[in-house]
């Protein structure tokens, strides 16, 4: 397969454009292990690598869950202060507060939500999973545009810039549009974790940011940006 960068507009801020290329240049080097995507969201500016070709998810996929059920509360389906409770089953180690925490204890799905965002704790993000249903959400990813949704064995799955793209986009849509969709995003610019960010802050009128970098998410308001190394 050959390894090619697709631009489908312009670049219009050659700072950006710079820090793509060699972005490119260095990626280059690991092929198949490697994809970004870079949109400008009101200028039709895409830049990607691999875009279409998938990845194990792991924390990037959290933001899914999270969205459908503030969806659904914006829809007045579901009460955020309804309480779970966190079971033995539902333990998973790795990121997060919550495997340190004896089992047992109810907190609100808003809390778990804030959890999964806030700590990227994989825990609350189980109990999540299993209160929605893969079924439901694997649906929900199909219904924006998604192709691979929490394709796998586990709950995590595989997926692609392409994707995320869907996920994102409506995360973006939500935000703007629903107060509870502005409460979603500020636990996303809120992140207990470092967030990496390759490029400056950079003052783009009417532009959106939205990054997710395999493990951290951090919602803002300049570009799209998925890398999966």
């Amino acid at each position: 397969m050959k390894k090619t960068v697709e631009i489908k507009s312009k670049i219009q801020y050659k700072i950006i454009q710079k820090k793509l290329y060699n972005l490119n240049k260095m990626f280059l080097k690991s092929q198949d292990k490697v994809a970004y995507y870079y949109e400008e969201l009101n200028h039709n500016t895409v830049f990607s690598f691999n875009e279409s070709i998938s990845f194990y998810s792991a924390s990037a996929i959290k933001i899914l869950v999270c969205l459908y059920l503030y969806e659904q509360a914006a829809l007045k389906e579901l009460d955020l202060n309804e309480k779970l409770t966190i079971k033995e089953e539902d333990v998973k180690q790795g990121s997060g507060v919550l495997k340190d925490r004896p089992t047992g204890q109810a907190y609100s799905i808003e809390k778990l939500v804030e959890y999964t965002l806030v700590e990227s704790d994989n825990t609350a993000y189980i109990k999540l999973v299993n209160y929605v249903t893969k079924e439901k959400l694997i649906e929900f990813g199909k219904k924006l545009g998604a192709e691979h949704t929490l394709e796998g064995k586990d709950l995590f799955g595989i997926t692609n810039c392409h994707d995320m793209r869907a996920y994102w986009t409506e995360l973006y849509r939500f935000a703007k549009e629903e107060e509870l969709g502005k409460k979603l995003k500020h636990f996303l610019e809120n992140p207990s974790y470092k967030v990496i960010d390759i490029f400056p802050r950079i003052s783009i009128e009417n532009t959106a940011l939205l990054t997710s970098l395999i493990t951290n998410v951090v919602l803002s308001k300049k570009r799209i940006l998925f890398t999966y190394l």
